[in-house]
């Protein structure tokens, strides 16, 4: 499968996963493969009930893996968990997952956790760490806290 270049970074090349299996409405978009009408960064609401639910599901099984110190496949299952956080930040503001130059470009996104870049090129380089995973849940969460009262100020502005 060819890889978009704004996603071909080696952190996302984790076993047999590529950033495409990672984002892949991200690579048929900048493959010019996806239709603008299925974009689920600029749609009125973004899927964050499935999202969560990834989230839930990979939060579980990494949090069990680290309690019974199995760490042979926490390397994929974080490097996913950190998709779906990395997905739903950049559709938060309404923008495609662009793995080039990560931290830089989070640096410019309106809608953040406190400390992203230092936060998360931490999970990034140390996944086989317990904290990487707190860290990773820590900012799963106050994203979507920031990304609701960002919907209530639009909504409370538009109702003036």
């Amino acid at each position: 499968m060819k890889i978009a270049n704004e996603l071909d970074v080696s952190n996302f090349y984790v076993e047999q996963w590529t950033p495409a299996t990672f984002f892949p409405m991200e690579n048929q978009y900048f493959l010019g493969e996806l239709d603008a009408t299925e974009l689920p960064w600029l749609q009125a609401e973004l899927p964050l009930a499935s999202l969560r639910e990834e989230w839930n599901q990979l939060y579980e099984e990494i949090h069990g893996l680290f309690r019974n110190r199995e760490k042979q496949t926490i390397p994929v299952l974080m490097a996913r968990a950190s998709a779906v956080f990395i997905r739903l930040l950049f559709w938060s503001n309404q923008q495609p997952v662009q793995l080039k130059f990560l931290l830089e470009r989070i640096e410019t996104l309106e809608i953040k956790p406190a400390n992203i870049g230092d936060r998360l090129g931490f999970i990034i380089s140390n996944p086989l760490i317990h904290h990487s995973i707190v860290q990773l849940s820590e900012l799963m969460l106050e994203q979507q806290k920031k990304y609701y009262k960002y919907l209530a100020m639009k909504k409370r502005a538009t109702n003036k």
